[in-house]
């Protein structure tokens, strides 16, 4: 081949890529005929510290095998561990989201649908005993004593990852001062509605013909008005998917209102304003999220966007090299990268990014607008 076709054929992948990445491409969210059973598919990560324990191995299996079992019978979900690895934990990181932030830097989920983290790491700054992602499909739960309160920790985070929220609820394994035993009526029917959920990281979790299923699930139980801030955030992140732009600020607002100053209103808040096509306002929120919290890649991919939308590409080349170098696996980001690179008619530099881009991604065809685009 010429030097010439060579780079045509370069060319031809890079505007195959930018047909890939744009919002609103869908793909096939995997849905299982009701009533068979789901099996989903677990990389579990243990970091030295846990590991440190004389048994920990059949501590992780069995706090598995038993939130497996509490799934099946309510739901018909299992979960399968098919990969079982180590991880070295980062020993500074301050909070548990930082810590899980390097687990999802650290472990790639590849074809996998969920990574659960196990920690031994303690120190004070640590108020939660697990943390969860519903858009990345990632868990991080710390190590506790009795080892029956670490499988109660587990199912409630796998009760984020299907939807459910904090909830004010003595008894139920979502209430916000210590999760329960059992499963309310109301976080049964989130997880029902999620039960056939997407779990790549690169698409939204939820089919369009689920999103108002979900979001009036969501308006019924806050209309219980019990100070359930999590309602709002879960409402948001489907309006942003929605593009009901104008409803996400509003449940962010309220929560601001209230003396609800979490990092996450900011990301949202950022997404809204920049799709309402006001990046500008979009960066400040951004700013705000990053007073309060650092090392999530996704707030540097999405200053990245608002950048671009601004003409200020070396910005937003620094902002998406910030984002894979918190989470190599960040195959939009390289995608997004590729694109600037286009843009700028630097073809090596383009080609580089979205081979990278590909070989996290294969199937980039089917990637979907997330929180995190």
């Amino acid at each position: 081949m010429s030097k010439r076709g060579h780079r045509r054929r370069l060319f031809s992948l890079l505007i195959l890529m930018l047909v890939l990445v744009q919002p609103g491409l869908r793909g096939n969210a995997g849905q299982r005929e009701d009533g068979a059973e789901r099996t989903v598919t677990l990389k579990v990560a243990v970091d030295e510290e846990f590991r440190r324990q004389k048994n920990w191995r059949n501590e992780v299996l069995l706090t598995i095998r038993q939130v497996s079992d509490h799934f099946d019978r309510q739901f018909g979900i299992r979960f399968e561990i098919q990969q079982l690895v180590p991880w070295q934990s980062e020993r500074s990181a301050e909070t548990m989201y930082r810590l899980l932030n390097d687990l999802r830097g650290k472990v790639y989920q590849g074809d996998l649908d969920v990574v659960v983290g196990f920690t031994g790491q303690w120190r004070p700054t640590y108020v939660y005993a697990g943390v969860a992602a519903y858009l990345r499909s990632c868990i991080l739960v710390r190590r506790l004593s009795p080892q029956g309160q670490m499988r109660k920790v587990l199912i409630h985070e796998l009760g984020h990852l299907f939807g459910g929220v904090d909830l004010d609820e003595p008894g139920s394994v979502m209430n916000a001062a210590g999760p329960g035993e059992t499963f309310d009526t109301f976080t049964a029917e989130i997880i029902h509605i999620n039960r056939n959920r997407e779990f790549s990281p690169h698409l939204f979790p939820l089919p369009p013909d689920k999103w108002g299923e979900a979001a009036e699930a969501y308006k019924r139980r806050k209309e219980r008005k019990k100070g359930e801030f999590d309602l709002n955030l879960a409402l948001a992140t489907l309006y942003l998917e929605m593009g009901e732009y104008d409803s996400a600020i509003h449940e962010c607002e309220e929560m601001l209102a209230a003396g609800e100053n979490q990092p996450e209103i900011y990301i949202i808040l950022g997404i809204a304003y920049r799709r309402k096509g006001d990046p500008e306002k979009a960066l400040k929120q951004y700013d705000e999220f990053l007073k309060m919290e650092s090392g999530l890649p996704e707030i540097h991919y999405n200053k990245g966007i608002a950048l671009v939308n601004l003409g200020m590409e070396e910005e937003a080349i620094r902002e998406y090299r910030k984002a894979v170098e918190l989470n190599p696996f960040y195959a939009k980001a390289f995608s997004n990268l590729a694109l600037v690179y286009l843009n700028r008619e630097e073809a090596e530099k383009a080609v580089l990014y979205a081979q990278k881009a590909l070989e996290i991604h294969p199937l980039l065809a089917k990637a979907l607008t997330t929180l995190g685009g």
